[in-house]
């Protein structure tokens, strides 16, 4: 957590979960076992340790959207030094740490936070250090380490070391990884409570006090959360019971619930690392009544437990299944707190979704979609355009235009590749087809999203049809390489599409399919949708020492490594598939591709790769290249 807002969104989702538990506890009361009723409480500790920023990681109601609202509303008259308003809030970490010195009133809140955070720590930490000053003054049990160890043995427990200390009234543990069983100097103990507390020490009940004074710490301020934790301890205890009364037959069950009882107004320690029988008369009573109650429960009942608990994880962590979607309104003359919330909540989550945003921005002049797959830094001048109401000059005809991207590559900064664009309802080859508008683009990481950023001004191609996908008229990437003896240069096009037509038969109801005229093209952007086609063609030419272009047929496959030697090249042509293509040609004489519109394609097929292995023969000599890439032409 850096700043206010990403505490919020933690803490928040985290009492939303806690408030369904509680909900949940409520009704099914003792139905469950004390063991599942404290097993209950694992969807509020992941919900706690997982960040909300965390990949599906949301919660029962998402909180995103109104506190986005919430934070443009404020930060964007200000000028905060831990919050930039125009970056979806994402808590990566459920621990604060500050970036800087505060300069807003939203900083110094968050440094108020943060300062609670160590003062609360500081104060477990010290009546922690108190505690074990005082333990360590005690003195060994004697006879009664004897009586310890005679408990441990009958009920095949481990014993543990014991100390007798003054000025204490009950008997606890005190210690995370060796802990020390404190005992009242001068007083008896009865074999039940050193049972109980040997259970405590089997189970590690005292680290569970532990990471509970962290979420304490964590969130300080939230006093529903701190309720939940006084009933994590609570229901822990119940159990220690449990498993004592399940060791325990007739009257010794009995005696039990009177040694408790006796309890009732005893001070117990607080500090973290502990774990005492006496937690307050009221919690008491409580654990009184359940023993009064006490059965054993059938297995059976297990296993919907845990099918409760793991539906109630699933619904506490991961409630927001999809990301958000696009507003189909411009939102012309809206709040910039208005605008900058509906752009954050739809940014484009993928590559594909990134370009298809853009370009339905400007073809269906929605400057709304087109900010929202804006760099960061130009939201401002987005927000400005929207909220004055003024339509800007936009570079493309309005028109229905489909678009591929060509020759997508990766890049230090991003992925760059040539955006075309053409009428969809016009293109079907001839002297006819509609000019096709490119765009050379860079699409930017920012954000766990992506946008798109132009490289220069759209040009106008004619005579195209990007229903042929790969075309001579079009840009390609070429690779070359050579071994001194012959020199290659392979020409590679690739094309990437993504889901930009709907079947018209899918809203038409059920007579859809009679009155349907085929595929129409979307007029709304898939900002999260992946690409679903890609087709390539490759060309080029090989050329021997003296200048020849020889006609050879050179087999090649895609490589990330750019230092290969000989050997390793022959090896991997060797172990893996190779494409081939007779050569000279020329981009476009032939082409292959794939296409799947519902499971999309696997990302890492479209990139262009790297490098090439590649080989040739020659005079019945084979020649092995590394073939890299150099540009675009």
């Amino acid at each position: 957590m850096t700043d206010l807002w990403c505490f919020l969104q933690q803490t928040l989702a985290a009492t939303l979960a806690a408030l369904v538990l509680l909900a949940v506890k409520r009704i099914l009361g003792d139905k469950l076992s004390p063991r599942w009723q404290l097993a209950l409480w694992l969807p509020l500790a992941v919900r706690l340790l997982l960040p909300v920023g965390a990949p599906r990681a949301g919660g029962p109601v998402d909180l995103t959207y109104p506190l986005t609202f919430l934070r443009s509303a404020v930060e964007l008259h200000l000028n905060s030094a831990y919050t930039d308003p125009y970056a979806p809030i994402a808590c990566l970490s459920p621990v604060p740490w500050l970036t800087g010195a505060p300069v807003s009133v939203t900083d110094w809140l968050f440094v108020i936070y943060a300062v609670g955070v160590l003062v609360c720590l500081g104060w477990f930490l010290l009546s922690y250090v108190r505690l074990r000053m005082a333990v360590g003054k005690g003195t060994p049990a004697g006879a009664r380490a004897e009586q310890l160890s005679r408990v441990a043995e009958t009920y095949g427990l481990k014993p543990c070391r014991a100390l007798e200390v003054e000025g204490v009234q009950s008997a606890f543990l005190c210690g995370v990884f060796r802990p020390v069983l404190v005992l009242p100097a001068g007083r008896e103990v009865d074999d039940k409570v050193f049972l109980h507390e040997l259970l405590h020490r089997r189970y590690r009940d005292t680290a569970l006090g532990a990471v509970l004074c962290l979420l304490r710490c964590l969130h300080w301020c939230n006093p529903i959360l701190w309720y939940c934790f006084d009933r994590v301890q609570n229901d822990c205890e119940a159990l220690c019971d449990q498993r004592v009364l399940e060791r325990l037959e007739g009257e010794d069950r009995r005696d039990y619930g009177h040694i408790l009882l006796s309890m009732a107004n005893e001070k117990y320690a607080r500090a973290p690392g502990t774990s005492s029988m006496a937690n307050g008369g009221k919690n008491i009573r409580r654990r009184i009544q359940c023993i009064a109650r006490f059965k054993r429960y059938p297995a059976g009942m297990a296993l919907g437990a845990v099918c409760c608990t793991l539906v109630l994880t699933v619904g506490c962590v991961a409630g927001r299944a999809e990301a958000g979607t696009l507003s189909a309104s411009p939102a012309w003359g809206s709040s910039p707190a208005k605008v900058l919330t509906l752009v954050l909540d739809g940014r484009p989550t993928t590559v594909a979704g990134a370009l298809d945003t853009y370009v339905k921005g400007l073809v269906e002049r929605n400057p709304l979609w087109l900010a929202a797959a804006a760099p960061a830094e130009e939201l401002p001048g987005a927000l400005e355009v929207i909220s004055s109401g003024v339509s800007p000059d936009w570079p493309l005809p309005e028109e229905p235009l489909d678009w591929k991207i060509y020759n997508l590559w990766g890049t230090g900064a991003g992925y760059q590749g040539t955006l075309c664009l053409q009428n969809y309802e016009t293109a079907g080859g001839g002297e006819g087809d509609p000019p096709v508008y490119t765009q050379e683009v860079l699409v930017v990481p920012q954000y766990q999203g992506y946008a798109v950023e132009p490289l220069g001004e759209f040009e106008t191609v004619d005579g195209v049809n990007l229903i042929q996908y790969p075309n001579t008229r079009l840009s390609a990437l070429h690779y070359t390489g050579g071994d001194g003896e012959v020199s290659v240069r392979l020409d590679v096009q690739r094309v990437l599409g993504a889901k930009t037509t709907e079947d018209q038969s899918s809203s038409n109801g059920v007579f859809g399919s009679f009155f349907s005229s085929g595929p129409s093209l979307r007029v709304e952007p898939l900002p999260h949708g992946p690409f679903v086609s890609r087709w390539h063609s490759e060309g080029g030419v090989i050329t021997a020492a003296d200048g020849r272009d020889l006609h050879r047929t050179l087999y090649f496959v895609p490589v990330e490594d750019t230092d290969l030697t000989t050997e390793e090249l022959k090896e991997i042509l060797e172990r893996q598939h190779n494409d081939h293509v007779n050569l000279p040609a020329q981009v476009g004489d032939g082409s292959g591709g794939v296409t799947d519109e519902y499971l999309g394609l696997d990302w890492d097929e479209c990139l262009a790769p790297t490098a090439f292995a590649a080989s040739c023969t020659v005079d019945d000599v084979e020649h092995f290249f590394l073939l890299t890439l150099e540009g675009e032409w």
